[in-house]
C-alpha cells in the first residue's frame, strides 16, 4: 500500500512539475528595495511555483549580500532556485547530431574555413546545453536582463526552438553612437523600454531588431516601505 501511495504522489509530483514555466537569470539581486530580477512578480498572480532563478556562476550567490541570506529570501518566496555547475544533461539531440556529423564531414584547407567549422561545433554544443536545460525545465518564457553577446543569442535560439519567449529591458541610456563606438546589441523577442524617447534611439542608434518594444515606465518601486523609510530619516 505504501508503494502504491509512493507512486501516486510521485506521478502527481511530476504532473504538477511540467506545467510552463518562467526562467529568470540571475543579475541584478531579489530585494524588491533596489533593482531587482524579480521586480514584477508582487501582485503579478503568477505561482511562484513556476518561477525558476538560476545562477551562472558561483560567485553569483555573494554578488548583493551574503549567499544564506540569499537563499533564505529565495525560499520565503516559493521559487525554484538551479545552480547551472550543478545541472547536467547527457541526453542525445537527433537533429544536432545530423548536424555535426555533416559539419564534422566538410574537409577545408583554408585556414578561416577551418576556424569556421571549429566555432560552428562549439556553437551547437553550446546551443544543445541551453535546448535540454530549457526543454528539460519546461520553460516558456525567459528573462535576461543582461541579454548581450553570444550567449544571450545562443539561448534565444534554443528557445525560439522551442516555441519561447525571451524577455530583456533597457537598463541605461542609449547614446547618439553614429561616429562613436558600437551600441550594445540585445538578443530577444520581446524589449521593455522606459519611455519613448529610448523606444527612437533603439530603433535609429541600434542595429537591434524585436519583435516587440514595449513601452513601460520606469519598473522598479522606488517606494516601497523600507525606501520610504530611508527617505523620511
Amino acid at each position: 500500500i505504501k508503494k502504491i501511495i509512493l507512486k501516486i504522489k510521485k506521478k502527481k509530483q511530476t504532473i504538477e512539475n511540467s506545467n510552463a514555466k518562467i526562467a529568470v537569470a540571475y543579475n541584478e539581486g531579489i530585494n524588491l528595495d533596489k533593482r531587482s530580477d524579480l521586480f514584477w512578480l508582487k501582485n503579478s498572480k503568477i505561482n511562484p511555483n513556476d518561477i525558476i532563478l538560476y545562477f551562472e556562476y558561483r560567485d553569483q550567490l555573494n554578488r548583493h549580500g551574503k549567499k544564506e541570506d540569499l537563499l533564505r529570501n529565495i525560499k520565503k518566496l516559493g521559487i525554484q532556485a538551479i545552480n547551472l555547475w550543478e545541472y547536467d544533461n547527457v541526453l542525445e539531440v537527433d537533429f544536432l547530431n545530423e548536424l555535426i556529423t555533416k559539419l564534422e564531414s566538410l574537409e577545408f584547407s583554408d585556414s578561416e574555413e577551418k576556424f569556421l567549422k571549429k566555432i560552428s561545433l562549439e556553437l551547437i554544443n553550446k546551443f544543445k546545453y541551453w535546448y535540454l536545460f530549457f526543454k528539460k525545465f519546461n520553460i516558456k518564457i525567459h528573462m535576461n536582463d543582461k541579454a548581450v553577446g553570444q550567449d544571450m543569442i545562443i539561448k534565444c535560439l534554443a528557445l525560439s526552438k522551442l516555441d519561447s519567449c525571451s524577455l530583456g529591458k533597457l537598463r541605461s541610456h542609449i547614446e547618439e553612437c553614429s561616429g562613436g563606438g558600437a551600441p550594445p546589441i540585445w538578443s530577444c523577442d520581446i524589449f521593455f523600454v522606459p519611455n519613448k524617447d529610448s523606444a527612437e534611439r533603439l530603433k535609429n542608434y541600434t542595429t537591434n531588431k524585436f519583435q516587440y518594444m514595449i513601452i513601460g515606465g520606469y519598473p522598479y518601486n522606488s517606494f516601497t516601505k523600507s525606501n520610504m523609510k530611508e527617505i523620511d530619516e
